[in-house]
């Protein structure tokens, strides 16, 4: 299937309205996971100043979880958890990596953001999250489609849904970045969620999956 065969099959199928619940249906809102009790968590965990000689002793405070609290507090805390110790130890260390404007983004990211990316969708979705220079399979496929030579692609990360398929990609830029190279990475993310979103359609037409804009609530 070409690019003037992949226009025909969305005119034929999709109208704006089949086009969101599609995305919908793929992939739920990430505002979805920021619960009322998730979000008081957060809060009280970082309400008061951290210290050098304090910050583990409140770490170890989040393994005290009550009978009745909610399960999606009880992930929060254990996220936390997990994550929080790579942070406090470099703010807290000789030298903070964290304002250094020279941190690679390689190591800022495996060190940081991934760890902390990776266990938030394992929590709160039913989605996995891949980090690290991943090839983006969809970007791949279309470019054979439209016999481009030039057909790897990669993103800083990119999450799938439990069916193996491609639904979001992650751009990370390092610790300050330049202006231009912040823009570089918005642009390079905005052409891969689009690839993203277009696969997903495709995957649907060529299955001649229904696609459903009245049985979503």
């Amino acid at each position: 299937m070409r690019h003037s065969d992949e226009v025909a099959v969305f005119s034929g199928i999709l109208c704006d309205e089949d086009y969101n619940q599609l995305v919908k249906l793929e992939v739920d809102s990430i505002s979805s996971m920021m619960t009322e009790s998730v979000e008081e968590t957060v809060d009280e965990f970082f309400r008061e100043p951290f210290r050098a000689d304090t910050w583990q002793e409140r770490r170890d405070a989040l393994l005290n979880m009550s009978e009745g609290e909610v399960l999606e507090r009880r992930r929060m805390k254990a996220v936390l958890y997990d994550v929080m110790p790579a942070f406090f130890e470099a703010i807290f260390g000789e030298e903070n990596q964290l304002l250094d404007h020279r941190f690679d983004e390689l190591r800022f990211s495996a060190k940081f953001l991934h760890p902390l990316i990776e266990r938030i969708f394992r929590e709160f979705t039913g989605l996995r999250y891949e980090g690290g220079d991943v090839l983006l399979q969809c970007i791949v496929d279309r470019k054979r489609r439209q016999d481009q030579d030039d057909i790897e692609e990669r993103a800083d990360g990119v999450v799938y849904a439990p069916t193996g398929a491609e639904v979001g990609s992650v751009e990370i830029s390092q610790p300050y970045p330049a202006p231009q190279e912040y823009l570089d990475d918005l642009g390079q993310l905005g052409r891969t969620s689009k690839d993203v979103i277009n696969a997903t359609i495709v995957r649907h037409a060529l299955e001649e999956k229904h696609i459903p804009t009245d049985e979503i609530h």
